[in-house]
């Protein structure tokens, strides 16, 4: 037998090990004295099997170098730990968006939106976010959180003085503000028929035909709804409607197309354990047009 080395695969007669037949079988050598040596048997998967087997020097032959390579690959081969799985692609946020024309509290809605990785039930309405009736809605707020305009203005008039009160005790923060754009905070919604309101403050986006240059403040407006579900989280919330942020005179050259659309998938991506039931309303024509259009290429 010439000299095989320590690890190298070799033959050994299937006599010497136990196996039928007057052939031989593949093995790896281990270590050796002067008469004897220790392999481990290889199965028919170029497998090494775990316990060492004692055979008689002159049971063994050195396998061709060339032919020893190759199988040495196939046993490396066969002892190499599996690949990691590959990680599974993310959901969708949005897995299904079909028509459903219902009463969802309060609210007459027009789309049922199917939500990827998260059991909330999302609906788009065609309506106004006051006749919401479930725990909470989202107010277009400025950084005062009083007396604002459009929808912000239509909420504190359905509030009455218990919501303007709860407003005035929102505490001022430096500047004289009670929020900064892309933040959101919480009162009670005095006689709005849901129980509280989640004052957001979305940005004024500038007058720049290029969607470019509106960049940074797309990402203080997805921060608003995060915020704004994150309050709701924090209260235990089960159920939001929500008005669109930044969609009046604060949406400037923004298409309201992108403004709408990243509210809802800001909202899709922050939804919780718990909430059971979000409304995204679009009041306008013209919101309800946009709504319309990104449904329909969503689906």
């Amino acid at each position: 037998m010439s000299t095989i080395q320590v690890r190298e695969v070799c033959k050994v007669r299937n006599a010497a090990v136990g196996r039928a037949g007057s052939g031989y079988s593949l093995a790896v050598f281990k270590k050796a004295n002067k008469a004897s040596a220790r392999v481990v048997l290889l199965d028919a998967s170029f497998v090494p099997g775990k316990e060492l087997v004692t055979v008689q020097l002159d049971t063994l032959w050195k396998v061709k170098a060339s032919q020893r390579k190759a199988l040495e690959r196939k046993v490396s081969k066969a002892c190499a730990p599996p690949p990691p799985p590959k990680p599974l692609a993310p959901p969708p946020l949005f897995a299904k968006i079909e028509s459903s024309v219902a009463s969802v509290m309060g609210l007459l809605t027009s789309f049922k939106v199917t939500l990827g990785g998260s059991e909330t039930a999302m609906y788009i309405a065609f309506d106004s976010v006051v006749k919401f009736t479930g725990d909470a809605i989202v107010n277009a707020a400025n950084e005062g959180c009083l007396c604002g305009g459009g929808i912000d203005g239509e909420i504190g008039r359905r509030g009455g003085e218990t919501l303007y009160a709860a407003r005035c005790a929102l505490p001022v923060l430096n500047g004289g503000n009670r929020c900064p754009t892309g933040d959101a905070k919480i009162t009670v919604a005095g006689d709005l028929p849901c129980s509280k309101v989640i004052h957001a403050v979305g940005p004024a986006f500038g007058y720049s035909p290029h969607l470019s240059d509106h960049a940074d403040k797309l990402e203080l407006l997805e921060a608003a709804y995060k915020n704004s579900m994150e309050r709701a989280r924090e209260n235990e919330l089960k159920s939001v409607g929500f008005c669109i942020l930044s969609a009046g005179i604060f949406r400037g050259g923004c298409p309201l197309k992108i403004v709408i659309e990243t509210g809802l998938k800001a909202i899709a991506k922050n939804t919780y354990s718990g909430l059971e039931t979000v409304v995204f309303c679009g009041f306008t024509p013209q919101e309800q047009g946009e709504i319309h259009d990104l449904a329909a290429s969503l689906a």
